[in-house]
């Protein structure tokens, strides 16, 4: 006969512990299927051991629930064949209070064509031609094309912008 090794005796006294403590519970008749109450002296709640709902925890909203959502606008359609000219401004430097600099617009018209938005500066030049897509914003895209062809650098009444001055 081999000899058992260290582990299989470890199951067999386990097993032999299980089948005693049944052999137990026959003898004092204890039925498993009835919930065992043990008495403590410590005062416990009704819903003591209980599993809490999710929402239980949870803190109110201070906040109103959200509104569903309507439906929104119709986009802006596309203007007529070609509209008349129409004045737009556009901020392309900010004003700084530190610099005493009052910042600086660039004027410019705009008028549509079709599908077509055309852009001019104040004198009257054609500055560029974007094409617009179904629901795009007429006035923004022309504001976009005249701030886009302002020349940030190099302008001749731009204000210089010096290093800060050092003492060494």
């Amino acid at each position: 006969m081999k000899p058992l090794r260290k582990s299989s005796t470890k199951a067999a006294a386990l097993r032999a512990a299980l089948e005693r403590a049944e052999a137990e519970r026959q003898r004092r008749g204890v039925d498993d299927s009835e919930t065992v109450e043990y008495v403590t002296g410590v005062p416990r709640s009704p819903n003591w051991g209980r599993k809490p709902d999710a929402d239980a925890y949870r803190k109110p909203s201070r906040y109103p629930p959200p509104e569903p959502k309507q439906h929104e606008a119709e986009p802006q359609q596309l203007a007529p064949k070609i509209s008349e000219w129409r004045r737009i401004w556009v901020t392309v430097r900010r004003p700084n209070p530190e610099r005493n600099d009052h910042g600086e617009i660039r004027e410019g018209w705009y008028r549509t064509e079709g599908d077509l938005v055309h852009v001019q500066d104040e004198r009257n030049n054609t500055l560029r031609r974007e094409r617009l897509q179904p629901g795009d914003n007429i006035e923004a895209a022309a504001r976009k094309a005249l701030r886009d062809t302002h020349n940030h650098h190099g302008a001749f009444y731009a204000p210089i912008n010096y290093p800060r001055r050092t003492v060494h």
